[in-house]
């Protein structure tokens, strides 16, 4: 099974049109199992690359003293921080345009999603135009 991320998937898969599953091991396999041996790594390995590539929560983390590999049980994850959006919004301020918690290079982007309309319209009164964003 799986458990690296960013995952990578075989874009061409497709099960048999008589298969009753997508994935029939994953999908059938102890609720609990799959909790501990897909799901729980799976986070563990995300949170590893947020922090390798993410200024925005590495720094957040580290303040809490918290690094990914305290993350040993889902119980763990309540030490991790909130992110609240005043947060997000003072560091898309600070870091225009997107702020410094994604973690990819602005290039790598295909899309970009706002939250809700509110938040939009008021981003869209400070936005910077794209041309102006260094992203070709």
């Amino acid at each position: 099974m799986m458990t690296d991320w960013p995952p990578e998937y075989d874009r061409f898969y497709i099960p048999s049109p008589d298969e009753k599953y997508w994935h029939q091991n994953l999908e059938t396999m102890n609720p609990e199992e799959r909790e501990q041996t897909i799901i729980l790594p799976k986070l563990q390995a995300q949170l590893k690359y947020a922090y390798a590539h993410s200024n925005f929560y590495r720094k957040k983390w580290d303040q809490a003293g918290i690094k990914p590999d305290d993350i040993r049980s889902f119980k763990d994850f309540e030490a991790l921080p909130f992110v609240t959006k005043d947060e997000i919004r003072q560091d898309q301020t600070a870091h225009p345009p997107f702020g410094s918690n994604i973690c990819v290079a602005p290039q790598e982007l295909a899309r970009v999603f706002g939250t809700s309309i509110t938040i939009f319209l008021k981003r869209l009164r400070n936005a910077v135009p794209v041309e102006r964003c260094g992203i070709k």
